[in-house]
């Protein structure tokens, strides 16, 4: 895949966070990975599927583009899949809620 290809991968992406009015990242990437490797049958609980466009975006960038896009100071980043895989096993998007709301809360 060109890099025009992944670059065009990752802006489908971060389009997709906007469209689900997510401000910034930190949860909801995780929330992705967890809806197109099936654990979840859509990102939030109160909302219906998730569309096959939409999946189709996140098997794009998953399976074509090889990537997985996170947020991190402030920006969004993407790594490998390969290193994505093992740190989403361990650290899922209820571990990260948990993190995010605790962090809120103690103001850090």
């Amino acid at each position: 895949m060109t890099d025009a290809v992944q670059a065009e991968a990752v802006r489908d992406f971060i389009a997709l966070v906007d469209k689900y009015g997510i401000e910034e990242g930190g949860w909801a990437e995780f929330l992705f990975w967890e809806t197109v490797e099936g654990k979840r049958d859509r990102p939030f609980k109160l909302l219906d599927k998730m569309p096959e466009e939409e999946m189709a975006v996140l098997r794009r960038l998953r399976d074509e583009a090889g990537l997985w896009v996170f947020w991190q100071d402030g920006r969004w980043c993407h790594t490998p899949v390969d290193v994505w895989r093992p740190y989403a096993q361990e650290n899922t998007a209820d571990v990260m809620f948990e993190k995010i709301s605790r962090a809120n809360i103690l103001g850090t």
